[in-house]
């Protein structure tokens, strides 16, 4: 019988592994899959896998079976059934798949204090880098710094959070992180020098919210600092129709106010 793998510790990691980076990449934004030196492992839609992985990368610094259960199975009491036990192993097999080191279940996937973490010399995911992006943006002493980390936070928003999430606390999640990234969309559009840049930021924050009237403003000021008109018109005709798709709405009076304003005829 072979002798048990030593656990991967931060000093031993470098000597072992060669890498001073973590092994393991998750992946929640567009997708939910962990990608390691041995590969790859998707989490399925509709398995409660998925939405603890998600709850254990928002809850960075730990999170305990309790949270677990009330945001996950809040009509089942922990000593009525074990819920966590089988989604939780589940995640330990797959990180130590993808590792490819079958003694380091433990050492992936730490219990410290009563909580349950990722371990973060480990293990990366891109919502975590994302995150920190945007809290360098808010750091920064530069406009130059600034810009760089807003790049960076749009560049890794791929899509909306846990796609293969069930439960609803993923939607409520998903929603604050696309409204987060909207807004830093925005600040990155006031600060970028290019006018070419600042079109392409617009239009994406437009993309992730169609009937979000700031969004729209911002473009329509835009538009007509360039003396493009058309695109103005073009502009307030798409949030127009967003709108009336969504329930029959139509712009507000300070968004029709603008339009008017900028071309010089009534909405």
């Amino acid at each position: 019988m072979s002798p048990p793998e030593p656990e991967i510790t931060p000093r031993a990691k470098h000597s072992q592994l060669g890498i001073s980076t973590a092994l393991i990449t998750i992946r929640v934004l567009d997708q939910v899959t962990m990608y390691g030196p041995a590969g790859s492992a998707d989490c399925s839609r509709g398995k409660d896998a998925a939405d603890l992985l998600g709850l254990l990368v928002v809850h960075r610094e730990g999170l305990t079976r309790e949270r677990a259960y009330q945001v996950l199975w809040p009509d089942i009491t922990l000593d009525h059934y074990d819920c966590f036990h089988g989604p939780k192993s589940e995640l330990r097999d797959k990180l130590v798949r993808v590792l490819d080191r079958p003694n380091q279940g433990k050492n992936l996937l730490q219990y410290v204090g009563g909580r349950y973490r990722l371990n973060p010399l480990l293990v990366t995911t891109d919502l975590w880098q994302l995150r920190d992006a945007l809290a360098e943006a808010k750091q920064a002493d530069s406009p130059a710094q600034m810009i760089a980390s807003l790049r960076r936070a749009a560049d890794l928003y791929a899509g909306p959070f846990l796609p293969a999430g069930t439960h609803p606390w993923a939607t409520e999640a998903a929603e604050d992180l696309r409204h987060d990234v909207i807004q830093a969309l925005l600040r990155l559009g006031e600060l970028e020098p290019d006018a070419d840049r600042v079109t392409a930021v617009l239009e994406r924050a437009r993309r992730l919210d169609p009937v979000n009237e700031q969004v729209s403003c911002r473009m329509m000021r835009h538009f007509s600092a360039l003396g493009r008109n058309d695109a103005v018109y073009v502009t307030y005709r798409d949030l127009c129709q967003a709108l009336a798709e969504l329930d029959g709405l139509s712009p507000s009076a300070k968004t029709r106010e603008l339009y008017g304003r900028l071309t010089g005829h009534a909405s």
